[in-house]
């Protein structure tokens, strides 16, 4: 049996955007069936054995999930960025990172880690992002965090509504995203090469990024 049983598909918005579109095509003839999981709970050693899931992705290096994962090769990276609204910046703003944002009001989500952003000081948390990007358009907020490629993706697929004069601003940090296999699945290491060498092969050949401009035209 060369089929995977099944694929845990990610409950956020990738799932029905560009990194979704492209995972499924890569992992098409793998799959049995698609699921979607509440966590990667459901990739703990013992749930193969139960015939729940194999595969998952779109999660990024967690040193407890390698206790029961293998990782993948890089599956894509997101750029991080500071979102704000030309109605308060006509001009893209010159900042001095971290520092110069401590004097300007930036809003997050509630629950969500913005130390990756060099962000290490109460933020006002709002439940959702698009209630952020509200918050920007009513310029009551004059930044927002966030990963630039979801939240563009988002707009694009009409997760979330772009009110207008959105613009963001791209930091040199970065965030990679992998595909995870089971390790309590028979076949990890079969999966794990050969998935390998599929991400490799339509990163290397330009059918990833044919993807991505699916989604994102102008992305790398």
């Amino acid at each position: 049996d060369n089929w995977v049983r099944s694929v845990a598909v990610s409950p956020l918005w990738h799932s029905a955007g560009f990194v979704y579109e492209p995972t499924r095509y890569r992992l098409t003839g793998f799959c049995r069936s698609w699921q979607k999981p509440d966590s990667s709970r459901w990739l703990t050693s013992t749930e193969p054995n139960k015939g729940r899931c194999e595969i998952t992705w779109d999660a990024s290096f967690n040193s407890t999930r390698a206790g029961f994962l293998y990782y993948s090769v890089p599956l894509y990276k997101n750029r991080l960025g500071l979102f704000y609204s030309r109605k308060r910046f006509a001009e893209p703003p010159q900042l001095s990172l971290p520092d110069d944002l401590r004097q300007l009001k930036v809003c997050g989500v509630i629950g969500f880690n913005y130390q990756p952003y060099g962000i290490d000081w109460p933020l006002e948390r709002l439940p959702t992002i698009q209630q952020n990007l509200e918050m920007l358009d009513r310029q009551r907020c004059d930044f927002f965090p966030s990963e630039i490629e979801p939240l563009l993706g988002g707009i694009t697929i009409g997760t979330y509504n772009d009110p207008g004069q959105l613009q963001s601003i791209a930091l040199e940090q970065q965030k990679t995203f992998y595909l995870m296999i089971s390790k309590g699945s028979p076949r990890a290491h079969e999966l794990l090469n050969r998935l390998n060498q599929i991400i490799i092969e339509q990163q290397e050949n330009g059918e990833a990024q044919q993807l991505l401009e699916r989604f994102l035209p102008g992305m790398q």
